[in-house]
């Protein structure tokens, strides 16, 4: 299993056996003793349930939160990889195509043909395996063609000028259509290395069948909650210059479990790395505008009193 550093937040592998002993941080040197889980599964189903006391909780495996985090990080990164796969694809074949039908105008064009190839085989190799590596290649490949295409359209642009005094408006517009398939190439590239930082969090190996058992019925588990109804169940709304993304949270002890209720992320976390801080109180209604953080995640949004109320009395058990 593995643990989390108190003091600088680094992970490492300790032993079962070492729970509620003293462990040294291999990074920082700190000093800390290792907390009991509050997260295990049930030998029965699967499910997740908050631990009563060590007597049941040694006669039942435990569920590794760094494990589940990272088998979570792997699905949602691969689900979120579906359209920028189909967009590579895509644009792959439209290089070729079009790559083909204008060497005529410059052999340098064929060089578009090639990465047409390039970009459309790793679009392809991520559909089966999707893998870091594999994102920020296609996102260089992108970058790489968008700037040719540009540079090359130029270049037809000002061999199709020498041949003709009177031009060809037929020859431009394909030109323009080339040039302007290259910024969006730049784009997509730029926004696709952008994420990049969300995309290195995946491993590269697919979690085993009974991590994806267990990441399917605590999603189930998570869509199911009922925050009127379960004490420890919290929702609220962040919000972001693009979108607002609805949270819903469920309290096990001293960690929690988040989950981005439209996207289906799910988020695992200690009570120290979570705060939900109240700014100031709405005009209408009982809703608080608040700044959250979960994880590394910093977000602002806003929160119904009800479950503002859970998360401050969580935290102040900590206390």
């Amino acid at each position: 299993m593995k643990t989390q550093c108190s003091q600088c937040h680094t992970f490492f592998k300790v032993e079962e056996s070492e729970i509620g002993k003293s462990v040294e941080c291999p990074k920082c040197k700190n000093v800390f003793t290792i907390d009991m889980p509050h997260i295990k599964v049930k030998s029965g189903n699967g499910g997740v349930e908050s631990e009563k006391n060590k007597e049941k909780y040694s006669k039942e495996p435990i569920i590794d939160f760094t494990e589940m985090q990272e088998a979570a990080d792997y699905y949602f990164v691969k689900k979120v990889l579906k359209w920028p796969v189909f967009w590579g694809v895509l644009f792959g074949v439209i290089n070729i195509l079009i790559g083909f039908n204008v060497i005529r105008d410059h052999p340098l064009n064929f060089i578009i043909v090639i990465i047409g190839f390039i970009i459309l085989i790793n679009s392809t190799w991520l559909i089966s395996t999707p893998t870091p590596l594999g994102i920020i290649t296609v996102g260089v490949t992108f970058i790489i063609a968008g700037i040719w295409n540009i540079l090359i359209t130029i270049l037809n642009i000002s061999a199709n000028a020498q041949i003709t005094s009177h031009g060809n408006t037929e020859n431009f517009q394909r030109f323009f259509f080339w040039g302007f398939l290259g910024m969006l190439q730049i784009v997509w590239g730029l926004e696709r290395l952008g994420k990049y930082s969300n995309d290195i969090k995946m491993p590269n190996l697919e979690p085993t069948d009974d991590i994806q058992k267990n990441i399917n019925e605590l999603t189930r588990k998570m869509q199911m909650a009922n925050p009127t109804m379960d004490p420890n169940v919290v929702e609220f709304t962040t919000t972001t210059s693009f979108k607002r993304q609805k949270w819903k949270g469920k309290f096990e002890g001293k960690r929690a479990i988040f989950q981005d209720i439209k996207a289906g992320r799910l988020i695992f976390a200690d009570r120290e790395h979570v705060t939900c801080v109240r700014i100031r109180k709405l005009l209408l209604g009982e809703t608080y505008q608040a700044k959250f953080q979960i994880g590394d995640l910093e977000m602002d949004g806003t929160i119904y009193i009800l479950s503002l109320k859970k998360f401050e009395e969580w935290k102040a058990e900590s206390v």
